[in-house]
């Protein structure tokens, strides 16, 4: 931007002016989808990887502030992990559908921007069906 000032008694002078504008981390991360469905056998499938969650930081450009980091609560930490940087969903044993309501699990992956805090994304959902091993 020019700039051009006069105190009305001299003659006016002018300067460029550049402003920065630094982003702000400001907005939260946010789930590329709501649900997730992945689907193993009972006592079949183990300690296989289900899938992947994936979320999006919506602060432009991107800065520092955007690696993204995703977690599981301790209670699901029992049956799944959760590869903080890629989102990437592993069981951690056999699954029993007996043991689980109407055979499926739910899930509620979270992801965070590391911009501090109120920066989580909502959580998703993952809902694991587990067929049935006659």
């Amino acid at each position: 931007m020019r700039v051009r000032v006069s105190d009305g008694n001299n003659a006016p002078a002018e300067a460029d002016i550049t402003i920065a504008v630094a982003n702000v981390n400001d907005l939260q991360p946010v789930f590329e989808k709501a649900n997730y469905t992945f689907t193993v056998t009972e006592n079949t499938d183990c300690s296989i990887i289900l899938g992947k969650v994936s979320a999006l930081d919506p602060d432009l450009p991107p800065t520092a502030n955007q690696n993204i980091l995703y977690y599981l609560s301790p209670a699901e930490l029992r049956n799944f992990s959760i590869n903080d940087r890629s989102g990437q969903l592993t069981m951690k044993g056999c699954l029993d559908r007996e043991a689980a309501l109407r055979g499926t699990m739910t899930l509620y992956p979270r992801a965070n921007d590391e911009g501090g805090k109120g920066h989580d994304a909502d959580p998703a959902t993952v809902q694991v069906i587990i067929n049935d091993l006659n």
